[in-house]
C-alpha cells in the first residue's frame, strides 16, 4: 500500500475509489465488506 492509499476503517483493506453521478462527486467502496464511504 501507498502513502495515498484509503483504508477501510471496518475491515482495513484498500477502498476503491469511484465517480457517483448521484452525489457528483467521488465515492469508495471497499472490495472485502462492501462498505460505501463518502470521499469528501
Amino acid at each position: 500500500m501507498s502513502y495515498n492509499d484509503i483504508i477501510c476503517t471496518i475491515c482495513y483493506a484498500k477502498i476503491i475509489v469511484y465517480f457517483h453521478e448521484k452525489y457528483e462527486g467521488n465515492r469508495g467502496k471497499c472490495p472485502n465488506c462492501d462498505t460505501d464511504f463518502p470521499l469528501e
